[in-house]
């Protein structure tokens, strides 16, 4: 894929609280692995050989090292059991000046989390590109030419009061996103005097090329205050090439979707988050 990303307008006010790119693969350490499995339904904890696994990390955080994420975190203790595809270093950056940035990985699985002050798309795709790179030169040499599994590109915006306008999270669906929601008699019979039904929408969107579209919509907390989450991802159901340009091919291209889903659904509110203005 080589579609062209859309220009991406920084907004004043913008409901970005997060935004995540992630890639997982089948992580060679842990074929043929010890499975332990919990009590119950519990998790199943996978121990694999750690030299290999620390290895990798260490390759990674140094290839990172040079971009300037230099402040490591450890999630998981060394020789602690852990699943695959779970997060076990953090690698954040001491810029503190344009895109905040963090990398994530554990076995099978990287990612690249912006938050707040986020500006745009065209500033974080370099760092995901950074990330890519760094992940594909640090895997085994097992596990080189093997492809990805998925790529994973997610936004997640909470609408506070100010972009709300005061709307119930029924009235937004219906007024801002459009999504018309009603309930038959038999569900709203029991509802209280004066109560308010509370809908949470989740819709899966199959798109061309194996990807797959999936929105939330829900009440939530954003900064300690009440707010309309929005939960939008992209995903790839193919495997990827195990190459920078394919994989970051499958970012932009899920970037365009979402930025083609969500400026269409702001216009009614469109005037509370304007352009930023260039100093």
């Amino acid at each position: 894929m080589s579609e062209k990303t859309p220009l991406s307008i920084p907004l004043e006010n913008a409901p970005l609280i997060e935004l995540i790119a992630e890639v997982r693969w089948s992580s060679a350490p842990l074929q043929g692995s010890e499975s332990i499995q919990t009590s119950g339904r519990g998790p199943t904890f996978i121990t694999a050989p750690t030299n290999q696994l620390d290895e990798f990390f260490m390759r990674f955080g140094g290839a990172v090292h040079s971009a300037g994420y230099s402040e490591t975190e450890r999630l998981v203790p060394p020789g602690f059991p852990f699943m695959e595809h779970q997060v076990v270093y953090r690698f954040r950056s001491r810029n503190e000046s344009g895109t905040k940035s963090l990398y994530q990985v554990g076995p099978g699985l990287f990612s690249a989390n912006a938050v707040p002050p986020y500006e745009s798309w065209a500033q974080f795709e370099p760092i995901v590109r950074k990330g890519v790179e760094a992940i594909i030169g640090a895997r085994s040499q097992s596990e080189k030419d093997a492809p990805f599994l998925a790529t994973n590109l997610r936004y997640i915006d909470a609408f506070g009061a100010a972009l709300t306008g005061g709307r119930d999270i029924t009235k937004f669906a219906e007024e801002v996103l459009g999504i018309q929601v009603g309930l038959p008699k038999a569900i709203t019979q029991h509802l209280v005097q004066g109560g308010v039904p509370s809908p949470v929408l989740h819709f899966q969107i199959p798109m061309v090329n194996g990807a797959l579209m999936t929105v939330g919509i829900g009440q939530g907390i954003a900064n300690g205050q009440p707010a309309i989450m929005m939960d939008t991802s992209v995903s790839t159901t193919v495997e990827i090439a195990p190459t920078v340009e394919s994989v970051m091919a499958a970012f932009n291209s899920a970037h365009t979707a979402i930025h083609q889903t969500f400026e269409p659904l702001m216009k009614p509110i469109a005037h509370l988050m304007p352009p930023k203005r260039s100093s």
